[in-house]
């Protein structure tokens, strides 16, 4: 399926949910297609081969439940003391390996460049309940854990849900019928749904307690997917709520396209660059403000080490069968040349996958874990489709390739970008970008210097 099918089927499912009216049903006020909408529009992509293929990594049941009491541990001390913040900042799932430390490259460079390190407090989601550790600004990290823990386990006592479901059947039958008419192609689960709409409303609920508790005047969050569920108890307690921009959008999303319901959005986006397609990212463009890139000043403190004529391959879960096949031919007919194949940070490659890399001596699987802006330092080539680290490879001065083979279907952010990039589309042109010398393409600044001047006047508007 090409990008532009892709981009097609996603402008369908967003007119389906207008045309069918889900936005229309609410329940407190709230309009709760939203909890859900992100799962419907996978499961419609999922029958066209275009979902997603994320998953959670696997961590053992003992470290969960300790993270769970870590968690509860921490609510209590803020319940019973007298602890305020002024920010909130709910960390990336993905932290990184820096200097010494995990850091969440969106935020934590923003709180030791900016005044809100003078009262903030940080919500580390972790990852399927493992929290990495030594941590940046550990004393003050919050785990979450505990309030998803427990709107889950309330959904074990029946009456609970049954007397939801007694004061709010019109409203869910109403939801049920505009979601068959919306998606006949595939079952509704009903009880799934009404379970899923329940324990949000329950986290909506913990977190307003909790901004209330703090005192909070501002969240801030990067990748709006993440972080949706909490905004709604952000805006029930008029706090002004700030997305980070965490990587570039070519086009239509699962997370950012279609209605943009003001109870699920930002107030403002924060970008790291000018951005002249604010549809892509769910905004509207007067509530964009480009503040710059602050992880940069991490990333001077990094010695990278190049790796001579070896490549970086960037990979992402939606194409891993095809760059394997892609990288696996480039690996046969050029042995000479050393391979790095980078999985995305929440793609854990299976065993077949394994094996097909395993045959060829020149192809090692990169570490991502590391940071990747740091393993960046240490490649002059880098290969990939559509991922936000070949733009960053093009701000670091990289030769990159752009993939149009093997059904990868490369994109730009604007025409003009096509003369920064290698296009590969057989192995002639790679031997040509493999043999290019470093430099012989102009580079493309990606992330502005970080704006303190910006970011503060937005943040005290």
């Amino acid at each position: 399926m090409s990008e532009l099918e892709h981009d097609k089927l996603l402008k369908e499912v967003c007119s389906r949910e207008i045309g069918c009216g889900l936005y229309e049903v609410k329940i407190d006020g709230i309009s709760v297609y939203n909890y859900i909408r992100r799962d419907c529009r996978n499961r419609f992509m999922s029958e066209f081969g275009r979902g997603e293929g994320i998953k959670d990594p696997y961590v053992p049941l003992n470290e969960r439940r300790k993270s769970i009491l870590i968690s509860f541990w921490h609510f209590i001390e803020i319940a019973f003391g007298r602890i305020r913040a002024n920010n909130v900042i709910r960390s990336f799932e993905r932290i990184e390996f820096v200097n010494g430390s995990y850091v969440d490259k969106f935020t934590d460079p923003i709180v030791d460049f900016s005044s809100i390190n003078e009262s903030f407090l940080i919500i580390d989601p972790g990852r399927n309940g493992r929290h990495l550790k030594p941590r940046a600004h550990q004393n003050n990290i919050v785990y979450p854990d505990v309030i998803y823990w427990l709107s889950s386990r309330l959904l074990r006592f029946k009456f609970i849900k049954k007397r939801y479901i007694r004061e709010n059947a019109k409203a869910l039958d109403e939801l049920f019928i505009k979601l068959n008419k919306a998606f006949p192609e595939y079952f509704i689960d009903m009880d799934g749904i009404t379970r899923a709409i329940l324990e949000q409303s329950y986290i909506r609920y913990f977190y307003r307690c909790l901004f209330k508790k703090l005192k909070v005047k501002r969240l801030f969050a990067p990748a709006r997917g993440s972080f949706m569920h909490m905004i709604p108890a952000a805006k029930l307690e008029n706090i002004c709520v700030f997305e980070l921009q965490h990587g570039v959008t070519y086009g239509e999303s699962l997370t950012y396209s279609g209605y943009i319901d003001p109870m699920f959005s930002p107030d403002y986006f924060l970008a790291f660059s000018k951005i002249t397609n604010p549809h892509n990212y769910g905004m509207e463009g007067d509530r964009i403000v480009e503040i710059g890139w602050a992880f940069e000043k991490y990333l001077t403190l990094v010695e990278g080490q190049d790796s001579g004529n070896s490549v970086l391959v960037i990979s992402s879960p939606e194409i891993s069968e095809k760059m394997i096949v892609v990288t696996s031919f480039l690996a046969s007919h050029n042995p000479s040349v050393k391979f790095s194949f980078r999985p995305h940070p929440n793609e854990v490659l299976n065993e077949e996958k394994l094996n097909e890399l395993g045959k060829y001596d020149n192809i090692e699987i990169n570490n991502n874990l590391e940071n990747l802006s740091v393993t960046l330092t240490k490649f002059s080539y880098i290969i990939g489709e559509n991922s936000t680290a070949l733009y960053e490879g093009l701000n670091m001065g990289k030769n990159v390739g752009k993939l149009f083979w093997g059904g990868l279907q490369s994109r730009y952010l604007n025409e003009d970008d096509k003369k920064y990039f290698f296009t590969i589309s057989n192995n002639e042109d790679f031997k040509n970008f493999i043999r290019s010398p470093k430099g012989i393409k102009p580079s493309r600044k990606l992330y502005e210097t970080f704006n303190k001047r910006a970011f503060e006047s937005i943040i005290l508007k």
